[in-house]
Formats: C-alpha cells, sequence, structure tokens
C-alpha cells in the first residue's frame, strides 16, 4: 500500500532524517557540538579523506 501512494516507509524516514542532523551537526547548521558524538579520523585511503565514527544506540 505504501508503494501504491509513493510514500516511504518509517525505517527510510528515519534513516533520511538521521543523515539530515549528522550534515547538519557536521557542517554547524545547528547548536549540537560534534564533540561527544563524533571521532573525526584523517586517512588516506581510496575515496573520501575525511570520516567520522559515531556510537550506535540501542
Amino acid at each position: 500500500m505504501i508503494a501504491d501512494i509513493g510514500w516511504q516507509s518509517l525505517k527510510e524516514k528515519r534513516q533520511a532524517a538521521k543523515v539530515t542532523v549528522m550534515y547538519r551537526i557536521i557542517n554547524h547548521l545547528i547548536d549540537i557540538p560534534s564533540d561527544p558524538y563524533l571521532s573525526l579520523i584523517i586517512s588516506s585511503t581510496r575515496g573520501s579523506i575525511i570520516r567520522y565514527i559515531f556510537p550506535h544506540g540501542r
């Protein structure tokens, strides 16, 4: 039914919201300090040089 009307599932909405909040924290668009939540890793591997590690809840 959800696919018929073009809505996202609740799981997809939660994933999109998580990515949006992470983007806003990293780019200082909201007033949440990233230090307690993210660990910056700079490496010289293929792909992106800057990576973040964040703890998983639950």
